[in-house]
């Protein structure tokens, strides 16, 4: 449900606008209110379902992204279960090899989009992407810490998990970045410029290379659909 700004005490007398409001200043990304429903939603589960592990993927990067926005309150919310921090670990590494195999056509699906929006999105989403992926490994990154300062023995399942993805997500990064030239068409977008903004000082600087202008540096004019949007 949406108050608008104009809400009135007598018009809502439970103080819902203002609770409503107050929710938006504590969570003003939606990062925290998305970790909460879908902690709930993998409550259903259990870890050998296939649908735990969807469920952990996307909780993972939901904490991430309060990692890196700090957002406020988010506290030790961010914490994954060893289970969750596991299975979602598992749940990308599946996904990371089809991705390395889609990204590797973005150059000519850019180039070929059927209109300049359509190019936009199909350049912006790989940007997502990575993003969420950044968000997901910080959180098992801070988990894995954290189980390891408490001596608890889960630790080593997350590492195992975390060395076993590497060499996955390794090789989808560098395949995303002979796409620069593709990402370059976004990185003064104001989409992208907002992604970069809602970032918390300790992961601004320096920003990610697929955040980073700098690293685009001549490439936004190689494209042709660029320059018709242009």
């Amino acid at each position: 449900m949406i108050f608008p700004n104009s809400l009135h005490a007598s018009d809502d007398p439970g103080g819902l606008g203002a609770k409503t409001r107050m929710a938006s200043r504590l969570d003003p990304f939606g990062h925290r209110g998305r970790l909460t429903l879908l902690r709930a939603a993998i409550q259903k589960y259990r870890p050998a379902d296939p649908e735990f592990a969807a469920l952990a993927y996307y909780i993972a990067i939901a904490a991430g992204h309060c990692v890196l926005t700090a957002s406020p309150m988010f506290g030790n919310t961010t914490r994954l279960s060893p289970s969750v921090a596991v299975a979602s670990l598992r749940y990308l590494r599946e996904l990371l090899p089809c991705w390395r195999a889609t990204v590797a056509k973005l150059p000519v699906e850019y180039d070929e989009a059927p209109s300049p929006d359509e190019a936009d999105k199909r350049a912006y989403r790989w940007i997502v992407v990575r993003t969420d992926v950044w968000a997901l490994l910080e959180a098992v990154r801070i988990t894995e810490v954290k189980l390891q300062d408490g001596g608890r023995p889960e630790a080593e399942d997350v590492s195992t998990e975390l060395d076993a993805t590497f060499p996955h997500f390794e090789c989808f990064d560098r395949e995303l970045e002979t796409c620069k030239s593709v990402l370059a068409t976004q990185c003064y977008r104001s989409t992208v410029a907002s992604l970069r903004d809602t970032l918390a000082d300790e992961y601004r600087n320096p920003l990610p290379w697929w955040l980073d202008p700098n690293s685009f540096s001549g490439l936004v004019a190689d494209r042709p659909a660029y320059r018709m949007s242009s």
